[in-house]
């Protein structure tokens, strides 16, 4: 009885180490990407991309993005694939193109700005602690007693 139990928990455990697979973003098929050297109207790239994932406000540049990562149990995720495409138009014309894969990442210059979220609510640690004491009603009376 006590195998078994010990074989149930070992197995219980070892199952949790399983390697989970996120996919950001659109993935590209290796078709897909041979293709992009050919697509030189707005129309075929969204006829073999589909519709981008970012674009600038004036429409002249498109962006698509596509990631999967691993990861097992714990362990830090790691980047299987990464995709970076920007389409630089003219009009309805593809002016340049440029493909930034695994190889390339470190070519992209990030910016490390936060965008300020309107309405945001900024609390500190104590506010988090503290904030809902005393805010409890009974269900049904509709007073919250907070200050929201």
């Amino acid at each position: 009885m006590k195998r078994l139990l010990a074989l149930s928990i070992t197995l219980l455990m070892l199952s949790a180490c399983g390697t989970k697979v996120y996919h950001r973003g659109q993935i590209f098929t290796e078709d897909q990407k041979a293709q992009l050297p050919k697509l030189k109207t707005k129309n075929q790239v969204i006829g073999t991309l589909g519709t981008p994932g970012a674009m600038n406000a004036d429409r002249t540049k498109w962006m698509y993005l596509g990631t999967e990562q691993s990861q097992t149990a714990f362990f830090k995720p790691e980047n299987d694939t990464y995709d970076f495409i920007v389409f630089n138009f003219k009009g309805d014309k593809v002016v340049d193109m440029n493909f930034y894969g695994e190889a390339r990442k470190n070519d992209i210059a990030f910016s490390k700005k936060i965008t300020p979220v309107p309405g945001e609510i900024q609390l500190n640690a104590f506010q988090e602690l503290f904030m809902n004491i005393g805010r409890y009603s009974p269900l049904g009376s509709g007073d919250s007693g907070g200050p929201y």
